[in-house]
This record gives structure tokens, sequence and C-alpha cells, in this order.
């Protein structure tokens, strides 16, 4: 199966906010915990991460484009929100493959 734009463009951006080499990130891999891994003492994934993961999103040349992603709240990463997995990430933003 070939890889898709949205999984190929979120892992550059999960890299770059994250800091943590080892791309691809499983779909399983927990958003907060790929955060800390990279910023063990500080900032706190919520808020400092939470907002820096939407802003490096909606700032890449291929998600800018994209409305779903464009629209992404900080609500939605946190307890309740629906998205803490790289999968959930994925899935939220499938869409963006068709939108380009």
């Amino acid at each position: 199966m070939m890889a898709s734009k949205v999984d190929d463009n979120l892992q550059d951006v999960l890299s770059d906010w994250s800091g943590v080499e080892g791309k691809p990130y499983g779909h399983g891999r927990q958003l907060k915990v790929l955060w800390a891994r990279g910023h063990p003492t500080t900032p706190a994934y919520d808020p400092t991460g939470i907002v820096e993961l939407i802003a490096g999103i909606k700032g890449d040349d291929f998600f800018e484009n994209c409305e779903k992603a464009q629209k992404l709240k900080p609500g939605q990463f946190k307890e309740g929100g629906g998205l803490k997995t790289v999968g959930n990430l994925f899935q939220f933003l499938r869409q963006c493959d068709d939108e380009e």
C-alpha cells in the first residue's frame, strides 16, 4: 500500500514538533508521550505542546489548504477531545489527501 500524503506530511510535522528522531511514528503512539520524549522537563504538553502542534500543522505547506487542518482547536487534544494518538490525528486529517 502506498503511503498517503497526509501520513508523510504529518510524520514530518510530528518530527519537527516533538524533536524525536525515529519516523515513522506508530499510529498507536500517544501525542503527549511523543512530546514528553522530546521535551523531558519543560514545556508541558498542555498547553504549550498542543498549541505548537496546531501551529505546526496549520503552517505546513501541505496542510495550509486543508480546511479540516485549519479548524483544529486545542480542546480536541485535551482529555475527552478525541485526538490522543498519531493515528487519531491521521484519521482526523485523512480527507486532506482529497483537498490537495
